[in-house]
Order: C-alpha cells, then sequence, then structure tokens
C-alpha cells in the first residue's frame, strides 16, 4: 500500500512537471516560430507542412 501511495504521488508531480515543462516550450517554440516566419518565410512553409499535424492546440495559418 505504501510502495502505491508514493507511485501515486510521484505520477502526480510528474504531470505537473510536464505540464510546466509544456506550456514553457509552447512559449519558446511560438516565439522561434514567429522570428522564423519573419527571418525565413521559404523554410518556415517547408516546416509548417511537415509539422502541420504536430502542432496541437495552436493554428498559426
Amino acid at each position: 500500500i505504501n510502495q502505491i501511495g508514493k507511485n501515486g504521488f510521484f505520477s502526480t508531480v510528474s504531470a505537473f512537471q510536464l505540464f510546466l515543462l509544456a506550456v514553457t516550450l509552447r512559449d519558446v517554440v511560438g516565439k522561434s516560430v514567429k522570428f522564423w516566419r519573419f527571418m525565413f518565410p521559404e523554410v518556415w512553409t517547408t516546416v509548417l507542412h511537415h509539422t502541420d499535424n504536430w502542432c496541437v492546440g495552436r493554428s498559426t495559418h
């Protein structure tokens, strides 16, 4: 029972940390995307084509 409790707590903490990491990465990626879009529009078009299905929750086109 004690082991299960520890695993449950660890899972909760990990999920929270992953959430914070995801939010941080999304912010960084968003800023990077704006930079790349401005500096290299032709590269951005190619990248967007390949990562269109990967981007979740943020449609920039």
